[in-house]
């Protein structure tokens, strides 16, 4: 499904809906996977932001299934609660052997093993937000587009289209909200 979504520009409902159909997964199940599937899109540029510090080649160097694959384990290892690391880790380990070439699982393993014990070390750490006087530079509006992006998980086309039409302080509050 997210290799759809990332790859053929799919929308995630209609992806989401069309793998659900052909699965005989139990409510809690379906309800687990539609979790993890809208949370793994929206929360994408803040993962992919992760695995820049995680994989030493770029990330458009993988393979499509392979990232989507680790953005998957990095979202149910930084986002959900309920979910074990250790199961995060083996099942998306689980899945590279299953869907990808046999090597990979290896790579998936260590990278996932890795952003758990560096998980600390990622975290974003708390944002403040402080108008110079005079506005922001250009640059500075890009660090601060940035910033809220990274934070809030949003696209930044949608962080600054909400700064021009709300302003910074509505602006954080409906990005936290």
């Amino acid at each position: 499904m997210l290799c759809r979504v990332f790859d053929q520009d799919a929308y995630t409902s209609l992806a989401l809906a069309d793998e659900l159909a052909h699965t005989a997964l139990s409510p809690a199940d379906r309800r687990l996977a539609t979790t993890l599937a809208y949370g793994a899109v929206k929360a994408c540029g803040t993962l992919d932001w992760y695995l820049e510090f995680l994989v030493t080649r770029p990330l458009d160097k993988l393979e499509p299934p392979v990232l989507n694959l680790l953005r998957l384990g990095l979202y149910q290892l930084y986002y959900m609660d309920k979910i074990p690391k250790s199961a995060a880790v083996n099942e998306s380990v689980n899945l590279a052997k299953r869907r990808c070439h046999g090597g990979i699982s290896g790579f998936v393993n260590g990278v996932l093993r890795n952003a758990v014990r560096r998980r600390d070390e990622l975290q974003l750490k708390p944002m403040q937000v402080v108008v110079p006087p005079g506005g922001f530079s250009q640059p500075d509006a890009d660090k601060l587009v940035e910033a809220l992006r990274l934070h809030t998980a949003h696209p930044a086309w949608l962080v600054r289209h909400f700064l021009q039409w709300f302003g910074l302080a509505n602006t954080v509050r409906l990005l936290q909200w």
